[in-house]
């Protein structure tokens, strides 16, 4: 009995890690190999006095309406509650950025 409660904490624990790492995430507007890149590129910038800003960061708000499907659906509610079969925005090869015109598309 003791173990299995042990168990399910440290499941529950985990998990909760887990889903506050993938917050993160979707709340800057990066994945997760994205993340260790932005970092890269920050350091790289600040050798420079100069500001990196993440490409696809919308700002928080936008972030989650873009996880979530808002931007597409009248009803977003009922988008997230219920199956869908709506396709992701874009073709899967090019993504929009804050400005494609932007100094932080430089390599780092």
């Amino acid at each position: 009995m003791v173990f299995e409660t042990i168990i399910t904490v440290l499941l529950f624990i985990l998990l909760g890690l887990l889903l506050r790492y993938h917050t993160i995430l979707i709340h800057n507007g990066e994945t997760c190999i994205e993340r260790y890149i932005n970092r890269k590129c920050r350091r790289h910038f600040q050798k420079y006095d100069r500001h990196y800003q993440n490409p696809y960061d919308f700002g928080w708000r936008e972030n989650w309406r873009r996880f979530l499907g808002f931007d597409r659906h009248r009803h977003p509610w009922r988008h997230i509650l219920l199956p869908s079969n709506f396709g992701p925005i874009g073709d899967g090869f090019t993504w929009r950025t804050i400005d494609d015109n932007d100094l932080n598309n430089e390599m780092c």
